[in-house]
This record gives C-alpha cells, sequence and structure tokens, in this order.
C-alpha cells in the first residue's frame, strides 16, 4: 500500500484521480477474478448480490477519496486512513459474515501496517533531508 501511494503521488496532476481509482479496480477485478478460479463456489443469494454491490459501491468511494487525498496532502497525515481499512475490513466481516481474522491474517496485517509505517516516515525523512539541502 506505501508503494502505491507512493506511485499514486508521482502520477501527474494531469491524470484525473478517477482513471486512477478505475485503474486501480480493474487492477483488483483481474487478480481478484484469478484467485477466485481456485474457489468452491456456492450459489449466491440475491441478498448476498446486494451487499457485494453496495460493499463495491464503498469501497470503490472510499479509494477514490483516498487517491485524492494522497494526492493532495502529505502521505503521512494520509496514510495512517489507509489503514483504517483494515479496520473497517474486520469489522464488516465480524458483522456481515461473522469471521475473525486468525493468527496468520493478524501477523500478515502488523507486517503491512509495519512495513508501510516504515516506508512512509523513511520517504518523509529522505525528503525533508532533500528539502533541507536544497535550501542551503
Amino acid at each position: 500500500q506505501a508503494r502505491r501511494d507512493l506511485i499514486t503521488k508521482s502520477v501527474s496532476a494531469d491524470v484525473p484521480s478517477i482513471m486512477i481509482t478505475l485503474a486501480s479496480s480493474i487492477a483488483v477485478l483481474i487478480f481478484a477474478g484469478a484467485w477466485s478460479a481456485t474457489e468452491i463456489w456456492a450459489p449466491i443469494t440475491a441478498g448476498s448480490v446486494a451487499v457485494l454491490c453496495l460493499s463495491a459501491a464503498f469501497l470503490s468511494a472510499g479509494i477514490h477519496l483516498l487517491i485524492v487525498g494522497v494526492r493532495t496532502g502529505e502521505l503521512s497525515v494520509v496514510a495512517p486512513f489507509r489503514y483504517l481499512l483494515v479496520v473497517w475490513a474486520m469489522i464488516s466481516g465480524y458483522l456481515v459474515w461473522d469471521e475473525l481474522p486468525d493468527g496468520w491474517a493478524l501477523m500478515g496485517i502488523a507486517l503491512v501496517v509495519g512495513s508501510g509505517i516504515y516506508t512512509i516516515r523513511r520517504e518523509a525523512r529522505l525528503g525533508r533531508a532533500s528539502g533541507a539541502k536544497g535550501e542551503e
């Protein structure tokens, strides 16, 4: 996620944020579609389709707003909100599907969040260092 934020920040301002959102959504669709081929499918109910559509709409809106935030604000300010996605995913997973992450998932979450925080702090430190050199 941190790398994606850094790449998003470097995209030309001429590219609309909605196009970055669309590209991100298409990438997720392709990878999720490939991954779903390995899963055992159960019949899908109309209620499940409605929940999935609503979830997709909220997720797309959230990703778009995060992209706009990353492009217009400081990464060190915006990044904590990206990690709130993990919290909301766990809450909705529990409320909708009565599922909680297991130990492996929690370790993965800690690894992703920790590496993202490290990367963003390092980039901020490097940015301040290069800014200080430019002022001399």
